[in-house]
């Protein structure tokens, strides 16, 4: 029964995963060959169901046997690695998380090599299927996928892959495994390394072993201090230590011995030099420390005596270490946000202070691409989740999506922002004219505020009388939708007005004139025909910065889709477990600016007077825009320091903030230093990551130096909202942005494609 040449890779690798990567019969591992269960010379056809995975004993006994088929499906539908499992299952013992990273695209693993990857490992360990649990899949660079094995088998998985045997490559192949970290301890340590040279009460350092840990990484000492009293027992205590960098040197490799190899194109590994006799030190800085066999708080206090030299260090188990990110959040369950996950141990979740966010402000800071709105809205969601309220200013629909999550959907409300006009003074809008229609002339600007103020009067709350002028101003100006559609406090009620001012004074009527004059229209009783030209001006200027705001405003209506307009009463935003979004897209920045701080300013003075009794947290998404650190108009002068009196009196009242920045070097300064807490992503921009070392004082200088280097998504928590800085993933939020990045070939396609369908309809 000999196989044959051709069969395509995909039923090959289905054959191999239903086996668990071993012969089906028994149990032998590589090398395997696919056997047709109904000869080939009968089938001619390469299925699934007439293929079986056995080694070469197998496959020859299959032969001179003369098996058949009835035997042969009964060992493809019960092959070795199920009856294995009748046997006690090796994972009712203890288990270790393994983090493995794989050089594979996201979609094809979860679509193909899941399965794959899952009977690999359990042919390669002999353990069954099931005791291979996945239990975390993160994309990055690469993708991160966290599985849970018997510690036995996750041991020898490790010592595996360090010592790179070819047998798991076999069995892994054509997956790529370019990274495995093991979570593995014994008694509850794992040795990492011994402290040599100084130490201090901040600092030590580390002789490492081989690979046992990483920068960033959370490690721990135990040490025996007396007490200065001259105490004969000493204290046992545990210090608390983070990898900020790993320094390797081989002595007996010096830079001259590379230069010359390096001249002469020679292969060190050809030489008698030694390139084994590597010393790998870490710099550790001590977090602090806490009594051995005390109560584990998480609390750490300060250490006022260095460890020992010659001390050993180790990495404690992730309980552990948890307690101790969490600090004495632990002991606050109510005001944890589980927002990431340590990012060199995917086993530890890390939670943040969601009290020090909503009162002492925070600053997401990141460049483009890295994260910062994906970990904007994890936070807002797990916030929405205690029933927060929260009001959103986003410019570009980045957090419509929070309306579509199942536990956020009644309680997510979208609003679009109609520029209010009459909340502004006439000289603002007069600006306003100037940048949307086109430059009033001095005598204008003059006479426009006749025209803003006679407009705010011309509606009345006595119904009859208000039909009454309607139907004046439709006759006078001709334009009858009037009847029809009404007249609002906008800029088309500005424009109106100065054309009906141009028509009455073109016709001359005194009695008008007084009309007018006695409706709120001051002086216009003494108006000339050199007034006619002047409003004939500011109509046609009112007209076409009217209907450029309308362009606006439907832009912006149609990014906020199913949202409702903007409550007159600001109050209305804020309301028990609510999440109002402000959709300011359409506008330009300096429009943005202007809503922003109309809205924020009323909020705030709410609070102020007691009027408003709940208390709110605001996010500015692109918050450079709204507080920059030089106003180039008035607009941004006036959201800068509305922004500056939040930040600095917020806590107070009860109003928070969160900035979302990816210049955060445009940000005005005094308004960041006032944000407590810090979520830092990647930043590549030199200006931004020397701003951001300046002014966030709790980032330490090898922090900053990692941000360059960090995967989307990964971040430096740094402020009160954790116990001290630490390293992180931040995890999947359920909602999605109005405008998530996709690859722009597949839009492409997407949209040639419902061109060609619309063309054939």
């Amino acid at each position: 029964m000999p196989s044959r040449p051709g069969i395509p890779a995909d039923i090959a690798r289905e054959i191999l995963t239903e086996s668990g990567h071993r012969c089906a019969v028994c149990g032998e591992g590589c090398p395997l060959e696919r056997a047709h269960i109904v000869p080939w010379r009968e089938s001619r056809e390469h299925k699934a169901e007439n293929l079986i995975c056995l080694c070469a004993n197998c496959h020859q006994r299959a032969d001179n046997e003369h098996w058949g088929e009835k035997a042969l499906h009964a060992y493809k539908e019960r092959p070795w690695v199920l009856r294995r499992s009748d046997h006690p299952n090796p994972a009712s013992g203890s288990m270790t998380r393994v983090e493995l990273r794989l050089g594979l695209q996201l979609e094809r693993f979860l679509e193909q090599d899941k399965g794959y990857l899952q009977s690999s490992l359990s042919g390669y360990l002999g353990i069954p299927p099931e005791a291979v649990q996945i239990v975390r899949i993160e994309k990055s660079t690469s993708i991160r996928v966290a599985i849970e094995l018997p510690t036995e088998s996750a041991e020898r998985l490790a010592s595996a892959y360090e010592e790179k045997e070819p047998e798991l490559i076999r069995y892994l192949a054509p997956t790529v495994l370019i990274g495995l970290y093991a979570d593995i301890h014994r008694d509850g340590k794992r040795y990492v390394g011994t402290i040599v040279g100084e130490s201090t009460s901040r600092e030590f350092r580390l002789a490492v072993a081989h690979e046992t840990i990483r920068e960033q990484d959370i490690i721990a000492v135990d040490a025996e201090l007396r007490q200065p009293e001259g105490g004969t027992v000493p204290e046992k205590i545990r210090v608390w230590a983070k990898v900020q960098r790993i320094e390797r040197l081989n002595p007996l490799f010096p830079a001259e011995a590379g230069h010359e190899l390096a001249a002469t194109r020679t292969d060190p590994f050809d030489t008698v030099l030694s390139l084994s006799r590597e010393m790998v030190t870490a710099v550790c800085q001590v977090l602090g420390a806490e009594p051995l066999g005390g109560s584990a708080s998480g609390k750490l206090d300060h250490l006022r005596y260095p460890p020992q030299p010659a001390s050993s260090a180790y990495r404690p188990d992730s309980t552990d270490i948890a307690r101790i990110v969490l600090g004495e959040l632990e002991q606050r369950k109510d005001r944890a946000l589980d927002i990431a996950t340590l990012s060199n141990r995917p086993a530890v979740d890390v939670a943040v202070d969601g009290h020090a966010i909503v009162t002492r402000h925070l600053a997401i800071l990141a460049m483009t691409g890295a994260g910062k709105s994906w970990t904007a809205r994890r936070i807002i969601e797990e916030l929405a989740a205690k029933n927060y309220p929260i009001v959103i200013f986003d410019p570009h629909g980045d957090y419509t999506g929070l309306a579509d999550v199942p536990g956020l959907k009644e309680r997510v409300r979208r609003y679009y922002a109609q520029f209010p006009i009459f909340e502004e003074d006439s000289g603002t809008v007069a600006e306003i004219v100037n940048t949307l229609g086109y430059a009033l002339t001095d005598t204008m600007s003059t006479r426009f505020d006749d025209v803003f103020h006679a407009a705010g009067t011309f509606i009345v709350d006595d119904s009859d009388e208000m039909k009454q002028r309607v139907e004046w101003l439709a006759r006078t100006i001709g334009k009858p939708d009037l009847l029809t559609y009404g007249v609002k406090l906008d800029m088309w009620l500005i424009a109106n007005l100065a054309e009906a001012g141009e028509m009455v004074l073109r016709q001359d009527e005194e009695g008008v004139k007084r009309q007018l004059a006695d409706w709120g229209w001051t002086g216009f009783g003494n108006y000339s025909g050199t007034d006619r030209r002047t409003l004939e001006g500011i109509k046609k200027r009112a007209y076409r910065a009217a209907a450029a705001l309308r362009r606006m405003e439907q832009t912006n209506q149609r990014i906020a889709s199913s949202a409702q307009p903007l409550p007159t009463d600001r109050k209305e935003l804020v309301s028990y477990g609510q999440v109002s979004v402000v959709a300011l897209a359409g506008y330009t920045g300096d429009f943005q600016a202007t809503i922003y701080s109309i809205i924020a300013d009323d909020i705030f003075e709410a609070r102020v007077r007691d009027d408003l009794k709940l208390p709110v947290l605001l996010l500015l998404e692109e918050a450079h825009n709204f507080a920059p650190a030089r106003a180039a108009i008035p607009a941004e002068q006036r959201a800068i320091t509305t922004t500056k009196q939040i930040a600095q009196e917020g806590r107070k009242f009860g109003v928070g903030l969160i900035l979302v920045s990816q210049r955060p070097s445009r940000l005005d300064e005094t308004t960041l230093s006032q944000c407590n807490s810090y979520i830092i992503m990647r930043m590549v921009n030199p200006a931004d990551q020397n701003f951001v070392r300046r002014v966030v004082e709790t980032l330490a200088e090898d922090e900053a130096k990692l941000l360059p280097d960090l995967d989307v998504g990964e971040a430096i928590l740094s402020g009160q909202l954790i116990n001290f800085p630490v390293l992180v993933k931040v995890k999947e939020p359920e909602s999605k942005g109005e405008r998530e990045e996709r690859d722009a070939f597949e839009v492409l396609e997407e949209a040639y494609a419902g061109i060609a369908n619309q063309a054939r309809g």
